[in-house]
């Protein structure tokens, strides 16, 4: 029982020591995704594709800001006069598809909160080009962390948890874009949706977590309530502290601070029960 006791301590410490880790590691993961992924174009919504008329072809261009992107040819008997009208990449169709669809919902989320639920903060002046914002989006490796220590247990929750740091990750990424420009508040239907689809997988992660650690044990509810871990515990209340506290401090450093803060007592919190 010692020796289980010093191993699980052990481990617990090595698991915070690795989350220390991720802010002082990640900044140059978050640059090097800066420098392969082109710049979102906020607040734009994307046209739909138009039928084609006689005359008119589509062609693929490699040398476009977008791989793949096809723009829109007339074509004559006599020359070819080339008319760029739209730029269309699958990456914007799939994008605009998925707005749509999810369009009925975003809306019931704002009836019943009067447009709260898909507010997100100002992040001006940071960037997902400066340290402050590299060191945030940094924060999300401890879920990816997490997901790695809990796949040999359980490797759907384990998989969970990976989707979950991914979706926060971009949804951060594009907060942190929308003002790279100015400070301008704008409505922009990209970080609605990936606020949206971080909600989704943030709560389905906790309710997750919590069946699983629940039908691991033997225990009935109350004696499991009982034996939950303290640190867990701890951490996840904390956690869930910074988390309401964005909900005041709700711009710039602060709520940089306060939301890094609940991204790495959550994922500690989630690996403690993750792995009970």
């Amino acid at each position: 029982m010692t020796t289980l006791m010093v191993t699980t301590t052990t481990t617990r410490m090595w698991m915070m020591a690795m989350m220390v880790a991720v802010i002082l590691g990640g900044s140059s993961t978050c640059t090097a995704f800066s420098v392969v992924t082109p710049a979102a174009r906020f607040g734009k919504v994307l046209p739909h594709r138009q039928g084609l008329t006689h005359g008119c072809s589509y062609e693929c261009k490699r040398n476009q800001p977008r791989p793949h992107s096809c723009i829109l040819h007339q074509q004559s008997n006599e020359n070819v006069e080339t008319a760029p009208t739209t730029i269309v990449s699958p990456f914007d169709i799939v994008l605009t598809t998925t707005q749509n669809a999810l369009s009925p919902a975003q809306e019931f989320l704002d009836d019943i909160t009067d447009g709260w639920a898909l507010n997100y903060a100002n992040l001006f002046p940071e960037t997902s080009r400066t340290t402050v914002g590299q060191a945030f989006l940094a924060t999300n490796l401890a879920y990816s962390i997490v997901g790695v220590l809990i796949l040999p247990q359980n490797w759907f929750l384990g998989m969970l948890v990976e989707f979950t740091s991914v979706a926060s990750f971009v949804y951060h990424y594009t907060q942190l874009e929308v003002f790279a420009q100015d400070n301008t508040v704008v409505e922009d239907k990209t970080v609605r949706l990936a606020l949206m689809v971080d909600y989704v997988f943030a709560f389905g992660t906790i309710f997750a977590t919590g069946i699983a650690a629940f039908v691991n044990s033997p225990l009935p509810i109350d004696a499991f309530v009982l034996a939950l871990p303290m640190d867990g515990v701890v951490t996840s209340t904390m956690g869930v502290g910074f988390l309401f506290s964005c909900w005041i401090w709700e711009a710039g450093m602060p709520y940089i601070v306060l939301h890094s803060l609940w991204h790495l007592f959550s994922a500690y919190a989630g690996y403690v029960f993750g792995t009970m």
